[in-house]
């Protein structure tokens, strides 16, 4: 059995299989957001000498420098075939992603004389089956004053502190904002919950921040949005829940 990186072909036997994990990264709304799979490695690396153990290791650092979608990792039966110890870059959001080059992972008195053992990792995301677009969400109200009458008070240099009203009516005002995160596109925002008449239509609007770049895909496309009202009456609502 032999390792293949990309492109890269290892000698049959070199690589040793070290561990493989797959795990679900889950989004703020407790769904998945992606799959990713880890594959753990090591080889021993022997040479002639110093000279041919050290630009073996460069060698093996250049080939694992190259990162993408087009690329599959894995251990390959003698005939060719792949078998199930590998990560296939091609069914990735990400491509594949060394997360760990290929390093020294131990130290005795022959290493880099007659041989030296190396370890790399490597990693990719997977979109997980019936993955929700919709990657996390909230929305508020705010609610100042009541619409009811406006008073002070009035401290005097002796007796009680006295109460005027200055208006019977006031207004109310209402702040409705939210964000809306989406994982391959920008959600909807969401729709006013009063009517334009007590709208503040200069301060109103929705604003969208760039997207991650996770290796080879973009995503986590974020929307905000906030609307401020003002009404003689007393409002209420609750935000929306999607």
């Amino acid at each position: 059995m032999y390792f293949r990186y990309g492109n890269f072909v290892h000698p049959q036997g070199e690589v040793a299989f070290e561990g493989m994990s797959s795990n679900a990264i889950r989004s703020p709304r407790n769904q998945p957001l992606v799959i990713r799979k880890t594959l753990a490695c090591s080889l021993e690396i022997v040479g002639a000498d110093q000279v041919a153990i050290n630009n073996r290791l460069i060698l093996l650092q250049q080939a694992y420098a190259s990162e993408g979608k087009a690329h599959i990792a894995g251990f390959y039966l003698d005939n060719g075939q792949r078998t199930q110890i590998e990560i296939n870059g091609n069914q990735s959001e990400t491509g594949l992603i060394v997360s760990s080059f290929p390093t020294p992972q131990a130290v005795d008195g022959s290493d880099f004389s007659t041989h030296l053992k190396v370890g790399f990792t490597i990693t990719a995301d997977f979109v997980p089956f019936n993955a929700a677009e919709l990657v996390d969400y909230g929305e508020s109200l705010s609610f100042e004053g009541t619409a009811g009458p406006r008073t002070v008070w009035q401290v005097t240099d002796t007796g009680e502190p006295r109460q005027w009203t200055l208006a019977q009516k006031t207004t109310q005002k209402v702040v409705q904002s939210g964000f809306a995160v989406g994982r391959t596109g920008y959600p909807t925002a969401n729709a006013r919950k009063y009517s334009d008449v007590f709208l503040n239509a200069e301060s109103a609007g929705t604003s969208y921040d760039t997207p991650q770049l996770n290796g080879a895909a973009y995503r986590l496309y974020r929307v905000n949005w906030q609307y401020r009202y003002e009404a003689g009456a007393a409002s209420s609502g609750l935000p929306l829940i999607r």
